[in-house]
């Protein structure tokens, strides 16, 4: 059975930036994460796709980003480092804030029960037997999933499984862009606010979030080799990989994909078809995963007209100085 716990996944580490009160504590790693696995890419060059819109006088750069990663990846490099510094706007899906614990008051409001009720206490007993087990396993204490509404728990399980593996937000490229765009005094701006991400997950009805935590802990099990997998397919480029995987994950789960993908892709779309009518350079980083399949923003953009070129890669290429 292809289960939702890989859409979880991909979206952690390719399309969607999922929040976990980890997020909100400045991006710490739980408690027993372990080192980088052997399975998992720890390190090496990577050459992640990367595109191109022009008209006379506007450049877009599309690049499709992982939102975790380990560390030692050289990716910022050849025509990315060259795209992003040539660039004078980056636009991310959303600007994130300079210290992340901002962001408590808006997690804690839409990611915890009210006062009084715990996750546990909506659980069947068998659930509630495996949530403690799944915390050991990714390090977390299992108190501290309580107070969590169900899609928070399994996104906290999922993504805390990954930094497990050594794949971590501060390393992921979103992070890495905006401080040497802030560093830099590049304009950056945001397709999404934090409000509007978060709130995809939590108005799903109580039904998807219950099967999302379940799934959450029954693969974490297939963890490592489904990182494996959509690790190596980013570091190369290979979209085609990335949306083959991301499209079984979704059969089971086309509310998710309507609200997580097909909608948001839609309306980035419609965005650069517009920010093309004004003069400048721009570089556009989002999740791989929108970038992949015929509902993805390249195909969507082609079907409005636009020519969208990919950007050769040169795997040899050296890393270069400080964009």
């Amino acid at each position: 059975m292809i289960r939702r716990l890989r859409f979880l996944l991909t979206a952690a580490l390719l399309c969607f930036q999922a929040p976990t009160v980890a997020h909100a504590d400045a991006g710490q790693r739980p408690a027993g994460a372990g080192a980088a696995s052997a399975s998992v890419p720890a390190s090496g060059i990577a050459t992640p796709a990367l595109w191109v819109v022009r008209d006379e006088d506007t450049t877009l750069y599309i690049f499709g980003t992982s939102h975790m990663l380990p560390q030692g990846v050289e990716w910022l490099r050849g025509p990315v480092r060259q795209a992003f510094a040539q660039a004078d706007t980056l636009v991310l899906e959303m600007v994130q804030p300079e210290n992340p614990a901002v962001l408590r008051p808006l997690i804690m409001r839409l990611g915890l029960n009210p006062q009084g009720t715990t996750l546990s206490s909506q659980l069947p007993e068998k659930l509630r037997a495996q949530i403690t087990q799944a915390a050991t396993q990714v390090g977390l204490p299992a108190a501290a999933l309580e107070p969590m509404r169900p899609w928070l728990a399994a996104t906290t399980i999922a993504v805390a499984g990954l930094q497990g593996l050594g794949l971590d937000p501060s390393h992921g490229v979103e992070h890495v862009l905006t401080s040497y765009a802030r560093s830099s005094g590049k304009r950056i701006t945001g397709l999404e606010t934090a409000e509007q991400q978060f709130g995809f997950l939590a108005s799903l009805p109580e039904e998807d979030q219950l099967a999302l935590l379940r799934s959450s802990i029954e693969d974490l099990e297939t963890l490592r080799t489904e990182a494996s997998t959509l690790m190596t397919s980013w570091m190369r480029g290979d979209i085609e990989t990335v949306g083959k995987l991301m499209n079984e994950s979704l059969k089971e789960s086309p509310h998710l994909a309507k609200i997580l993908l097909t909608e948001r892709n839609q309306r980035w779309a419609a965005w650069i078809d517009q920010r093309m009518d004004e003069p400048g350079r721009v570089f556009l980083a989002v999740g791989a995963g929108h970038l992949a399949g015929r509902d993805g923003l390249i195909r969507l953009l082609e079907r409005k007209g636009l020519k969208v070129e990919r950007v050769a890669m040169e795997a040899s290429a050296p890393a270069g100085a400080r964009p």
